[in-house]
């Protein structure tokens, strides 16, 4: 799910991959690209959450698809639950994004830190 909540007067596109498994990313990332993609380049303050959340091969593949689909639209990008093997896999796409990206245990935190950006 992707919606867009407001924090300190700034928009902040949320989307949670929170329990998703291996084959039911899609949906999800086509509607956080369509929220993404619909506002200016380079605005977008994006919160992304993974808790508790499966990855395979091919989800690490759609990841960096989407990663590079919405780059151009981001400002900043703050993740949530990357922990064990997800941070392996975070790892191996961080170099595609040419905004700051930071990791980070709960969404007060996440949401404190793009309110600065």
């Amino acid at each position: 799910m992707a919606q867009t909540t407001t924090y300190k007067g700034k928009p902040i596109i949320e989307t949670d991959f929170g329990g998703c498994v291996p084959g039911k990313y899609a949906p999800l990332i086509a509607a956080a690209q369509k929220s993404i993609m619909a506002a200016p380049r380079g605005t977008v303050l994006a919160l992304t959450r993974f808790g508790n959340s499966r990855f395979d091969p091919g989800t690490v593949l759609e990841m960096e698809r989407f990663a590079s689909a919405v780059m151009p639209y981001l400002k900043a990008n703050a993740f949530v639950g990357v922990t064990g093997m997800k941070r392996v896999i975070f790892n191996g796409i961080k170099p595609l994004y040419r905004v700051p990206v930071e990791l980070f245990d709960d969404d007060a935190v996440a949401r404190e830190w793009l309110a600065g950006r």
